[in-house]
């Protein structure tokens, strides 16, 4: 009589196949991970077109207003002026809107009592009476200044003498300096303080050159402070 084997598998060997049979597949885990990696690119492609589609739009609207901008600016510049404008002739600057320098000083006087400086330490005094520019063809730059030197006190400081030919014209803008032509005194010599009685005084003439483009000057008179801003008037 034979004897039925034992068919039945060892429960050992049944697990290593369960095992073997329930471990993935290392082609299928390498296909999944390749999907990923080609959506991924396709994803960030779409991105970039979309990106550089808009700076493409942004782009063309940007070029087409420059080119408006042009084309109005050149209609402008090419316009025709009108006939009223190109027929006029300027009008002339009024006194008003022209420049402090080239003001014709036809109105301009020096107050009475405005200029007044005193000298030799008070001792005496100089005041300012007119400042005139001589009208003409030949002498328009000629400048007369006439003052009025009087003696205040009894006593005298120093020498007492007043050298009008060191009298200078000084244009404020530029600093440029102007001498002395000339200059007339009532005795027709040097004016000295020693040669007047306290309380009286002598009025002077002295002649200067001055550009007839300056309407007001400074001036340096020696013994005493410099005037300022003395406005110079036309003779007719």
């Amino acid at each position: 009589m034979v004897q039925e084997r034992n068919l039945e598998r060892p429960k050992s060997q049944g697990r290593d196949i369960d095992r073997r049979s329930s471990r993935p597949s290392v082609g299928g885990v390498r296909e999944g991970a390749g999907n990923l990696v080609a959506d991924t690119a396709t994803g960030l492609a779409l991105l970039f077109s979309i990106v550089s589609f808009f700076f493409s739009g942004v782009a063309m609207v940007e070029g087409v207003r420059a080119r408006r901008e042009v084309q109005a600016m050149q209609q402008t510049t090419n316009r025709p002026a009108p006939a009223s404008a190109a027929n006029s002739t300027p009008k002339p600057l009024s006194q008003s809107s022209a420049p402090p320098g080239n003001l014709p000083p036809i109105a301009q006087r020096v107050e009475p009592g405005r200029f007044v400086e005193p000298v030799y330490g008070g001792t005496g005094q100089i005041e300012l009476l007119s400042v005139d520019r001589v009208s003409g063809a030949n002498n328009s730059n000629v400048v007369n200044l006439k003052m009025r030197v009087r003696r205040v006190n009894e006593q005298v400081q120093g020498l007492g003498d007043i050298n009008l030919a060191q009298t200078v014209a000084i244009n404020s803008r530029t600093n440029r300096r102007y001498p002395t032509l000339d200059f007339q005194t009532p005795s027709g010599k040097a004016l000295s303080l020693y040669g007047l009685r306290p309380g009286e005084s002598a009025d002077v003439t002295v002649m200067l050159r001055v550009p007839q483009d300056l309407n007001r000057i400074d001036l340096q008179i020696p013994e005493t402070v410099a005037f300022r801003g003395v406005p110079i008037a036309v003779t007719r």
